[in-house]
């Protein structure tokens, strides 16, 4: 396409290197002929990060972007409802444990998460990126014309939705999670799980606090040992219609499963089968009653917790 040198050098950018938070900037920006259009179409890449407004007006990137130039993403969605063909939950749930009444965070806890896909979906979504910097770049009308680009002085990439990302169970990552803060009972935004959603664009997870706005419990329960001591960061699965669903339980030994897919409530209560620290357990979905379970003293004594220093 005419561009100069012949060989193109991909480099990475964060978002706070976008917003200018995060000092220093990399040298190779001062070269990049980037315009703040150009800050703003990558920003939009991330729908979890601060986004240009409407009425934005151009200021100096990337030096630091005043917040009057930015709307803040809200914490109160769901990103399957809200971007149903990138993004698809999990049967993954992860408690986002506060510490206990002394302030102290009892352990970290490492959990292996897959893209195990809740509500399988074939429904498509793509990813545009419109950049000014390319004005540089040789096209001719019949070149624009047989890429499919928009004008000669930009060039539009776009992605979509690839077969590879939409194989349910086919990735997986290790994910190391400790307490919230100190205060974090008090914080207006306190939540106590965290739901893991799979990318379907760019093959990668997301954790994202959960309101829950779109999920229902369908069924909590209350893990102790055989001296009914709670058992706390026990691995918890729930297997219902094919899937099985993953939690742990929090320091009180409590836990629960939730779905945006299962129509479970008293009214219509539907068999599952639980396994929690090599104990089976037959339990009802939608049962308005917490199930206690108890799990032998060899299963509970091994949990995945690393002692904080």
């Amino acid at each position: 396409m005419g561009h100069t040198p012949p060989a193109i050098v991909r480099q990475k950018l964060t978002v706070c290197q976008i917003l200018g938070t995060c000092p220093p900037t990399p040298a190779w920006l001062a070269t990049a002929k980037f315009a703040p259009s150009d800050y703003c179409a990558l920003l939009k890449q991330d729908h979890f990060a601060p986004q240009c407004k409407p009425s934005y007006n151009p200021v100096v990137w990337p030096a630091t972007v005043p917040a009057s130039a930015l709307d803040p993403p809200s914490l109160n969605i769901d990103p399957a409802v809200a971007y149903p063909g990138q993004f698809a939950v999990t049967t993954f749930n992860l408690s986002y444990d506060a510490p206990g009444s002394n302030g102290v965070c009892n352990g970290v806890i490492q959990e292996t998460v897959a893209n195990e896909i809740e509500n399988s979906t074939t429904s498509s979504s793509e990813a545009e990126i419109t950049s000014t910097a390319s004005q540089g770049a040789t096209l001719s009308a019949a070149e624009v014309f047989s890429l499919g680009l928009k004008q000669t002085d930009s060039v539009t990439f776009t992605r979509k939705v690839s077969q590879a990302n939409m194989r349910d169970s086919s990735q997986s990552a290790t994910v190391t999670m400790g307490c919230a803060g100190a205060n974090w009972d008090s914080n207006p935004n306190f939540f106590e799980n965290v739901s893991v959603y799979w990318d379907k664009i760019f093959g990668t997870f997301l954790f994202w606090p959960a309101p829950y706005v779109a999920h229902r419990v369908i069924h909590a329960g209350h893990v102790t040992n055989p001296l009914g001591i709670p058992v706390a960061h026990q691995s918890v699965q729930l297997a219902y219609g094919g899937k099985t669903y993953h939690t742990f339980t929090n320091r009180l030994g409590d836990y629960k499963i939730y779905s945006s897919a299962v129509k479970a409530d008293a009214q219509h209560p539907l068999p599952a089968k639980l396994t929690v620290g090599g104990v089976n357990v037959d339990v009802i979905l939608g049962a308005p009653t917490v199930t206690a379970v108890r799990i032998p003293a060899k299963a509970s004594s091994v949990e995945t917790i690393r002692p904080m220093h």
